[in-house]
């Protein structure tokens, strides 16, 4: 039996900005100005971990007592400005659907009552789905703690569980749980998702290379390869990909906190001689911002001898962060 378990603020909730207020201005109150970006990339991570986080990034360690001083009054401005909660489009609805299909799903949240009670409400969730907390474990994302409790009452394999979250926390916590992840698209990123689902129909106006803008080519579908790290405290989910046909179709997509700026490269490597025969194809100068924290290199036609088994291999560098180490991902292996 499969089951589905979904983050809350910012997947099926539209919270996340009254959080990063409530933050900002706690921290304010206890003399330690932060930069809202600061604080939004590590929404989704639990309240004594991103409170120690964020304080030692500025340069000032907190107490225990201070820790969870500020976590208390963190609580109390999110209810002050944010009395209603607004369900993202179709989050009701789809919670509906599964229910009426009656496909497992339960909630895993870093929130703590009674933070939450509101936005549990206007989902309409019932009395009797699983609803884990930050008060029921531990520890909370990006440990595994809260995806594996949730598991656990819904009596399902984790390999049978798949995560729906907003942030890289929840993909971080879903791979330690042994447990596959799902990112909501944006309007806009499902709208190149969808540009580039069309396989045999893609358009080659979309490509960079050999093929002529307005003709059509045939194309395989995408397969990629996803790979996971978490750097110096800086998480990091790359995205390889190809698709077969004419050329060797490649794209890269990295997700990472924002404030940093990287230089994406993809090669094509023969698997047996190691070599790279393609490429690189390389984009430079990426932004990962508050409104752009995932970003895309290609889509880009390379050409490569046939008859060879393959890998594309898509490589990154931190050009304003000089202690961030580089890091590289693999699609998988395919025959051209």
């Amino acid at each position: 039996m499969l089951a589905l378990i979904f983050d809350l603020d910012g997947t099926l909730v539209d919270t996340v900005y009254a959080h990063v207020y409530a933050w900002q201005r706690a921290l304010l109150e206890i003399d330690l100005p932060v930069d809202g970006w600061r604080i939004h990339r590590r929404i989704g991570m639990s309240g004594g971990l991103f409170a120690r986080a964020v304080a030692r990034e500025i340069g000032r360690s907190l107490t225990d007592d201070e820790s969870e001083a500020l976590q208390r009054r963190h609580g109390e401005i999110f209810r002050e400005i944010l009395p209603e909660r607004r369900p993202l489009p179709g989050a009701i609805e789809l919670l509906a659907a599964l229910r009426r299909n009656e496909v497992a799903y339960g909630i895993a949240t870093s929130g703590r009552r009674p933070e939450i009670d509101k936005s549990l409400s206007v989902l309409g969730v019932p009395d009797d789905v699983v609803v884990v907390d930050r008060g029921d474990v531990l520890r909370a994302k990006p440990e595994p703690d809260l995806f594996l409790a949730c598991q656990q009452r819904l009596n399902v394999p984790p390999n049978e569980c798949y995560v729906v979250g907003d942030a890289v926390w929840d993909l971080l916590a879903a791979r330690r749980a042994g447990m596959l992840s799902v990112g909501p698209a944006s309007p806009e990123e499902a709208r190149r998702r969808a540009a580039l689902q069309g396989g045999a129909q893609a358009e080659a106006a979309a490509t960079v290379g050999p093929a002529k803008a307005g003709a059509k080519v045939q194309f395989g579908p995408w397969r990629c390869g996803d790979s996971y790290s978490w750097d110096l405290g800086h998480p990091v989910l790359a995205r390889p990909c190809h698709a077969v046909g004419p050329s060797i179709r490649v794209m890269g997509q990295m997700e990472a906190a924002p404030g940093v700026q990287a230089d994406i490269s993809l090669t094509v490597r023969d698997v047996a001689s190691d070599e790279v025969v393609a490429g690189p194809y390389t984009c430079t100068g990426l932004m990962f911002t508050d409104f752009a924290f995932k970003q895309h290199c290609g889509p880009a036609d390379l050409t490569a001898p046939h008859g060879r088994r393959y890998v594309v291999v898509e490589t990154w560098q931190y050009t304003e962060r000089p202690l961030l180490p580089p890091g590289s991902a693999e699609s998988p292996e395919f025959d051209w």
